[in-house]
């Protein structure tokens, strides 16, 4: 049986033809429950330093590509073209997985209701809080994207969630469902946890804190812990640093951080290889997660899963991990600061260890046993069996 994963992410190849992406053969493997023969239906860019950046796909990956829709722009200059590929791949597979949101995941359901082929849709995160978090063009266009989305999830049969409660309250489905993290975590065995734990104990004389994303967003909030920091160091002797890894232009938070006073204290990482994440989080006192939009966080996820004590907005899926008392109203510098500043070792090692028990519920075991009895049921419902 063949099968197309329609997503708007991007797919990277460099001169040798290689493709590289941000942890799809993780998807890869995940897909191959359903099927042996999987097609990536994606926009795609070349990088020749891709393989520095991203991990590399395996050699038999099928990939699709499909021009840019994102944008006004490139919406009309590139949107007949992409009909065109996307229905011509979706003709001739058996079934499809649809993340959404997104415009070519939308226009691959759209054209897999009229070849009448099944389809399991994701959702990952919320289009509403996006868009109005980007820009005017955005706000105008949310309403719209949000119906749209409402409606494609509620009408298709098949449903998986990366939270277990925000996601599903505003995009709700009539069809069968199940909450589904997309992060699967690697375990750290006891003698590295009570290691990572006892380090908590004792005075605090400086904390290091780190936020993992695109840094060139402003929804992703590292401004936020930038200006607590400056508000830190201006009340009171605790050094604070602030590590920030991401790809993106990273002149808009160096200015900020110029203009508060405190550029010696945040240090940009860039992108890291995400085999090499684990080491990074393991350098962190504190991991925060300050973004005004998000779905299931993958990094705070990675974060807990380390023992880093871990504190985030409170948006989207966060609540759903992190304890009231380690969750702040978006975009208070305020409160932010006086959770670094009420900071103890004895309250760390307390974090540590309740960041790290919630995210054993998003080890692969756990998660792949709900993922494969959702896929076996859905194959089933085909009269199919891998």
């Amino acid at each position: 049986m063949k099968c197309t994963f329609a997503y708007d992410g991007v797919l990277f190849y460099d001169s040798r033809g290689t493709w590289y992406g941000r942890d799809y053969s993780t998807l890869l493997k995940r897909y191959n429950t359903l099927s042996d023969d999987i097609t990536f239906l994606m926009r795609t860019t070349f990088d020749d330093d891709a393989s520095k950046k991203m991990s590399q796909m395996p050699e038999r990956i099928n990939v699709q590509e499909v021009p840019n829709i994102l944008g006004l722009r490139e919406y009309w200059l590139n949107r007949s073209n992409a009909e065109k590929i996307i229905e011509e791949q979706v003709s001739k597979t058996d079934f499809l997985i649809i993340r959404l949101p997104g415009m070519i995941s939308r226009m691959a359901l759209r054209l897999a209701l009229k070849y009448k082929k099944p389809y399991i849709v994701e959702v990952v995160g919320c289009v509403w809080d996006s868009l109005t978090n980007h820009s005017i063009k955005g706000k105008l266009l949310a309403p719209y994207e949000f119906i749209s989305t409402r409606k494609a999830i509620r009408n298709s049969q098949y449903v998986t969630y990366v939270t277990n409660e925000f996601l599903q309250r505003r995009y709700p489905t009539n069809g069968k469902c199940v909450g589904i993290s997309d992060v699967e975590l690697t375990p750290i065995d006891k003698r590295q946890l009570d290691k990572k734990l006892e380090k908590y104990k004792g005075k605090i004389n400086s904390i290091v804190i780190g936020t993992a994303g695109a840094i060139d967003v402003q929804y992703k909030g590292q401004e936020y812990v930038i200006n607590a920091i400056a508000e830190i160091k201006r009340q009171c002797k605790l050094e604070v640093f602030y590590r920030i890894a991401g790809t993106g232009d990273s002149s808009r938070l160096h200015s900020i951080a110029e203009k508060n006073g405190v550029l010696d204290r945040v240090v940009f990482d860039g992108s890291i290889p995400h085999d090499k994440m684990n080491e990074w989080y393991d350098s962190l006192d504190i991991y925060i997660q300050p973004s005004s939009v998000e779905g299931m966080p993958r990094a705070l996820l990675e974060a807990m899963g380390r023992a880093v004590p871990c504190f985030g907005s409170k948006v989207g899926g966060i609540p759903e991990l992190l304890s009231s008392d380690s969750v702040f109203p978006i975009g208070d510098t305020k409160k932010i600061a006086m959770i670094i500043e009420n900071l103890n070792g004895d309250y760390l090692y307390e974090k540590a260890n309740e960041c790290y028990q919630k995210s054993q519920e998003f080890i692969p075991q756990v998660l792949e046993r709900r993922r494969k009895d959702f896929y076996t049921e859905f194959l089933l419902d085909q009269g199919w069996r891998k």
